[in-house]
This record gives C-alpha cells, structure tokens and sequence, in this order.
C-alpha cells in the first residue's frame, strides 16, 4: 500500500498502558492511497516518527477468533521509502 507523510500535518500518538507509566506504542497520521478520488487519513503503528514523504508499507497480518485475517496491531508494519 502506497502512503504519504506530509509534513506539518502528521500527528504522533503515543499510547500508554493502564497505569498511564510506560509508553506501549506510537501511531502516526498518514494518509493512505486506497484507490479512492482522494487519499485516505489514517493512523498507523510506527517504531520511529517517519520523515513527510512518500512509502510502500506491508502490514503484518494475523486470525482473529473467528477465523477472519485481519491487521495485527500489536507489530508495526514493514515500511520502505517510496
């Protein structure tokens, strides 16, 4: 999936665990090509911030307990300059 980084407009959260005392993941805004008119903004689990740009990303999937793939959120997904 091709995104984009663009720069000043790409927030970084920062998720805690229950006790609000240890930072267990970070999300950045992105927006994502999804084949639509427009780009699609979305949120997408990064180990370090990403640079405003373009990149290729492969998410990294797992089966739920219905048997249904879906995104695993707890890895962050395998990102390339495009």
């Amino acid at each position: 999936m091709k995104i984009e980084v663009v720069a000043n407009n790409s927030q970084i959260r920062e998720i805690f665990n229950r006790e609000k005392t240890k930072c267990v993941a970070r999300k950045q805004e992105i927006y994502a090509e999804m084949g639509n008119a427009y780009p699609e903004k979305a949120f997408i689990r990064i180990d370090e911030p990403l640079q405003p740009g373009k990149y290729v990303i492969a998410f990294k999937y797992r089966t739920n307990k219905f048997g249904d793939m879906e995104i695993n959120p707890f890895e962050s997904p395998a990102i390339k300059a495009a």
